[in-house]
């Protein structure tokens, strides 16, 4: 994993019972995460590189940082990109509305058209649930 690479989220997601749950972009789930992963979630703001999120992490422990928290953060970024709900990438970006707060904050008309601008979903459709439905492949 290239350290100064920057990661943000790629899903949308919300709190459910002091829960981070998210909506799997790429199947009907929703996923669901212990805290570690919930913190690596919300800090991939796409504005901080990984190598800066260890730094700060590693701040936390007032002995300093802990053996194998470097790995442990890498282990979990590959995860959440494996899951699809993260993205690594080589500059900064600014997240999308609906990634970048609760899902529910906003109505489900902006984040359709939101969605639709961006070329996720197809023009002027909601799924079923509400939520929008992904475009065809």
């Amino acid at each position: 994993m290239n350290p100064n690479h920057y990661f943000s989220r790629c899903a949308g997601w919300t709190t459910l019972k002091n829960c981070i749950v998210v909506s799997d972009p790429n199947r009907p789930r929703m996923i669901t995460m212990d805290r570690w992963g919930e913190v690596v979630f919300m800090a991939a703001d796409g504005h901080h590189t990984i190598e800066q999120f260890v730094e700060y992490m590693g701040k936390q422990y007032p002995q300093g940082e802990p053996a194998g928290l470097r790995e442990q953060i890498y282990g979990m970024i590959d995860a959440l990109v494996s899951d699809g709900i993260v993205a690594v990438h080589d500059l900064p970006k600014t997240l999308p509305l609906y990634y970048a707060v609760d899902r529910f904050s906003i109505p489900k008309e902006t984040v359709r058209d939101l969605m639709e601008a961006d070329g996720l979903i197809k023009p002027g459709h909601m799924g079923t649930t509400g939520q929008p439905e992904p475009r065809d492949p």
